[in-house]
C-alpha cells in the first residue's frame, strides 16, 4: 500500500471507459432489435435500468455461491425488462445527457484547510513525539503562508510517511503539493 499511492493510471481509465462504452451500445443495440422504436424515448432510462438489475443479480449470485438455473435467471431478466418497456411513461435520461462527458474521474483538490484538518486531528496523537510534533507544526505553519513552500512540505512529508497511521495525511499533502505547482 505505501508503494502505490500513486493516482490510477489515465490509460487504464480510458481503457475502462472505452469497454464500459461499448458495453452500453451494444446493450442498446440489442434492446432496440428486441423491442423497436417502443423504447425510443426511454432507451436510456431502460439501459440504467437493466444495468441495475443485472449488478444486482450479478452480486447476489456472486455471494450466494450454488448451482443456479441460469435459464431461468434470463427469463426473469427477459420478464423485467418487458414490464420496463410495456409500462414506462416518464424519462429521466435523454440523449443529450447520456452524451455528455462524464464528470466522475475528474481529479479531486485538496485544499490546505482540509490539510490542517487532518493534522489538527493527529497533533495531539503525537504530542511528546518531537520529530512527528514539529514536523506537523512546521507543515502548519507552512500552510498559512500566502505562498507555501513545496520543497519544505515535501521535507516534511517524508517524515510522516515512516509512520503507517499517518499515510493518508501524506497522500493529502502530496496532492496539495501537487497542486501548487
Amino acid at each position: 500500500m505505501k508503494e502505490q499511492m500513486h493516482p490510477i493510471n489515465e490509460q487504464i481509465l480510458q481503457r475502462l471507459n472505452y469497454y464500459r462504452d461499448l458495453s452500453d451500445k451494444t446493450t442498446l443495440a440489442l434492446l432496440t432489435e428486441v423491442y423497436g422504436k417502443r423504447i425510443g424515448p426511454f432507451q436510456y432510462d431502460i439501459l440504467i435500468s437493466l444495468k441495475g438489475i443485472m449488478h444486482g443479480y450479478s452480486e447476489f449470485i456472486l455471494f450466494h455461491r450454488q448451482p443456479y438455473d441460469f435459464v431461468q435467471l434470463s427469463s426473469t431478466l427477459i420478464e423485467k425488462v418487458d414490464i420496463l418497456v410495456e409500462h414506462s411513461k416518464n424519462t429521466f435520461l435523454t440523449e443529450q445527457l447520456w452524451n455528455s462527458k462524464p464528470h466522475c474521474m475528474q481529479e479531486y483538490s485538496v485544499t490546505a484547510f482540509e490539510v490542517q484538518e487532518e493534522i489538527n486531528r493527529w497533533q495531539e496523537t503525537y504530542k511528546g513525539h518531537p520529530i512527528i510534533e514539529d514536523t506537523l507544526s512546521l507543515i502548519e505553519a507552512e500552510l498559512q503562508l500566502s505562498s507555501p513552500r513545496p520543497a519544505l512540505i515535501n521535507g516534511m512529508m517524508t517524515n510522516l510517511k515512516q509512520h503507517d497511521n499517518l499515510q493518508w495525511l501524506a497522500l493529502l499533502i502530496k496532492q496539495y503539493i501537487a497542486q501548487l505547482s
